[in-house]
């Protein structure tokens, strides 16, 4: 993340869905963020734990390179010992069904296991989210336990599949 990433990091942060399955329930301030992105620039991925990475596709035009901000790939739950991280995936509301998010889930896992050095990453998807069960799915997450009735969102209650992979 950089410092103009803050409108994208605050749109992502605040979103219905995260707010209701997220471990924060209300919404976070600019001026929180703010502070987050400048501490994640001090940190790195040993101190900190996680690794936030703004995900961005380029086009040509009128022969300048045009950036579009499409999402955010999170490794966080870092443990060196272990060699592991827990990942996270969000691709902007706009920009689903364009089948890009198996393109950004390869891209992380290959990082994963050639610049982080990591042995496995896991995910945690709630049983409603269809689109992610199926990406992590296909990606081969081998589904690794439930936890059942863990969010609470709308007063209904809400499994948690978990998945793992081996790098």
């Amino acid at each position: 993340m950089e410092p103009d990433d803050l409108n994208a990091v605050f749109e992502a942060e605040n979103r219905r869905e995260a707010l209701l399955s997220g471990e924060c329930r209300i919404p976070y301030s600019y001026a929180f963020l703010k502070q987050y992105i400048e501490s994640a620039l001090k940190e790195t991925f040993l101190s900190s734990g996680q690794l936030r990475l703004m995900v961005s596709r380029f086009s040509e035009s009128g022969g300048s390179a045009l950036r579009e901000d499409v999402g955010i790939v999170d490794f966080f739950n870092y443990d060196a010992f272990c060699a592991r991280a827990e990942i996270g995936i969000l691709l902007y509301d706009r920009l689903r069904s364009q089948g890009l998010s198996p393109k950004i889930l390869e891209v992380a896992l290959n990082y994963a296991r050639n610049q982080l050095n990591l042995h496995q990453l896991y995910a945690e998807i709630l049983a409603n989210n269809a689109p992610s069960l199926h990406l992590f799915r296909v990606a081969g997450f081998e589904p690794c336990g439930i936890k059942k009735d863990w969010f609470r969102a709308n007063g209904e209650w809400i499994d948690v599949h978990g998945f793992q992979k081996l790098l």
